[in-house]
């Protein structure tokens, strides 16, 4: 199940970055990727397929969902150019604090974009991991998945479907 820019539907990950960094306390970078994380595998477990589509990479403070980062830098004015993502969009929803990593919320998200069960997954999520500190973040995301892999190296979707309670129920529904 890898990530493209034709299948990762990057409408429905601004409006979900929206989403959380409206709702979470200190909306950084890493708070946000984080809340991803916890929200993907949430997702995963109850409905066999993540929300994001994104994929992860094995950064020194915990999983880090590519694309989404991507579109925190574009924000940020980090980068310029994230292929498939329109810059405008993106700047006229969101910006970035002046510590280069906290984002600033510029509209409501449009929820008509995420379904019931993603809504669910991401406040999940934030319900249970939000309030946490950078290190706690850091710390509990060190999973199984996580140090399956060198650090910056990209975790194997399989290794994260590993970390699951029901992971053998769907590893035998994703893989049969």
């Amino acid at each position: 199940m890898a990530t493209t820019i034709q299948t990762m539907d990057m409408d429905k990950v601004l409006e979900a970055v929206i989403f959380v960094a409206r709702k979470v306390p200190e909306p950084t970078f890493h708070k946000i990727s984080k809340m991803f994380w916890f929200a993907d595998k949430l997702h995963l477990e109850r409905y066999g397929f993540a929300l994001s589509d994104d994929t992860y990479h094995a950064m020194k403070n915990g999983p880090v969902p590519s694309r989404i980062y991507d579109v925190m830098k574009l924000a940020a004015g980090k980068t310029n150019f994230v292929p498939g993502v329109d810059t405008g969009v993106v700047r006229l929803a969101i910006g970035v604090e002046s510590d280069g990593c906290t984002v600033i919320v510029k509209r409501d998200p449009n929820v008509d974009f995420l379904s019931e069960a993603e809504i669910e997954c991401l406040e999940d999520a934030m319900a249970e991991h939000g309030h946490k500190s950078f290190k706690q973040l850091s710390d509990e995301t060190h999973d199984a998945a996580w140090k399956s892999v060198p650090e910056n190296a990209a975790i194997p979707f399989k290794e994260i479907v590993k970390t699951l309670p029901n992971a053998e129920e769907l590893e035998s529904f994703l893989y049969a």
